[in-house]
C-alpha cells in the first residue's frame, strides 16, 4: 500500500518486501539480451549514483539511482517516475529459484538487476546495481541469495520481458564479499526511502550521449485531496482505470508521478 508521509509532501512504500500490485500499468516488450546490454552501458559510462540527477544517453533519460537504473534497463516510460515503491506496477513476484537475467530483486529501499547464477546450486548470483551515494553503476559477482531474501528483498519479473536465445558477454565484476565488507549491500547507506520528487517542468536536460542531466530544485509531490480531484479536469486513459490528473496517475490508494512532457521529446513506440 502507498501511505502519505508524516510531512504530507511525498509518498513511500510500507510493505517489505513489496508484493504484486492489484493494478498493472501497460508495458512494452524487451528481450533479456537488450536489458543486459542497456545495463552494461551505464557500467561502461561509469554513471554515478544520485537520487536527484538524471543521465541521458542513446537509451533515454533516467534518474541515476537504483530504480532509475532498472527503469532504464527495462526501457520503461521515461515520463513515469518509477521507484522502489511502484516497480511492482510493471512486474510480478516469482520464485527465487526461477530468476533469469533481466529480473530484479526488490525491497522497499533498494533494487538490483539479476544478471545470472554464479553456481549450479542457485545459491549465489551476479547482478547490476546503482548502489548508494559515492558509487557508480557496477556489476557485482558471487552474491549469496540468502543475504537478500533474508533482508526484505523479493524477486520480480518485468511484465514485458521476452526470453533471448543468447545473452551478451558480461563485464569483469566486483566481488560481493569485498563490497559487503566495506558497507551494506542489502541496506545501502545514505539512501532515502521517500518517493523522488521528479523533474521540474523547467528542468534542463542534456541530449548528448554519456552526459549527466543537470540537477535542479525539484518540486515536492503533493497529495491530491477529494476537493482537488473534483475541481480538476479528469480524463480516463484508454489503457485502463488510471486517471490522468495534472501530471499524476491516481492508482487506488497511491500516486504514480509523471514528469512534465515538455522536458523531453515524446518517445514513440512501445510505451
Amino acid at each position: 500500500m502507498y501511505t502519505v508521509s508524516p510531512t504530507g509532501s511525498s509518498y513511500y512504500y510500507t510493505s517489505v518486501p513489496p508484493g504484486d500490485a492489484g493494478y498493472q500499468l501497460p508495458t512494452g516488450t524487451i528481450t533479456r539480451a537488450q536489458i543486459i546490454t542497456r545495463a552494461e552501458l551505464w557500467v561502461t559510462q561509469q554513471v554515478p549514483y544520485s537520487q536527484t540527477s538524471w543521465w541521458t544517453n542513446a537509451n533515454g533519460t533516467y534518474r541515476q539511482d537504483c530504480s532509475g537504473y532498472v527503469s532504464m534497463a527495462w526501457d520503461l516510460d521515461q515520463y513515469t517516475d518509477f521507484w522502489t515503491g511502484n516497480l511492482n506496477l510493471v512486474s510480478r513476484t516469482i520464485p527465487a529459484a526461477t530468476m533469469l537475467p533481466g529480473d530484479i530483486l526488490l525491497s522497499d529501499k533498494h533494487t538490483i538487476l539479476f544478471a545470472g547464477w554464479a553456481d549450479t546450486q542457485h545459491t549465489e548470483f551476479d547482478y547490476f546495481e546503482e548502489a548508494h551515494p559515492g558509487t557508480d553503476a557496477r556489476y557485482v559477482v558471487d552474491a549469496p541469495l540468502s543475504a537478500f531474501l533474508d533482508n526484505g528483498f523479493a524477486p520480480f519479473r518485468y511484465d514485458g520481458v521476452v526470453n533471448s536465445s543468447a545473452l551478451p558477454t558480461l563485464p569483469t565484476g566486483q566481488s560481493y564479499s569485498l563490497l559487503a565488507s566495506e558497507g551494506s549491500e542489502v541496506d545501502p547507506p545514505g539512501v532515502s526511502t521517500l518517493q523522488p520528487a521528479g523533474l521540474a517542468a523547467s528542468g534542463s536536460l542534456s541530449a548528448s550521449a554519456s552526459a549527466s542531466a543537470s540537477s535542479s530544485a525539484k518540486p515536492a509531490v503533493q497529495a491530491l485531496t477529494a476537493a482537488d480531484l473534483a475541481a480538476a479536469e479528469i480524463s480516463r486513459r484508454d489503457e485502463g482505470v488510471a486517471l490522468a490528473v495534472g501530471g499524476f496517475f491516481l492508482l487506488g490508494a497511491g500516486l504514480v508521478m509523471r514528469r512534465p512532457i515538455r522536458s523531453l521529446p515524446r518517445r514513440r513506440g512501445k510505451h
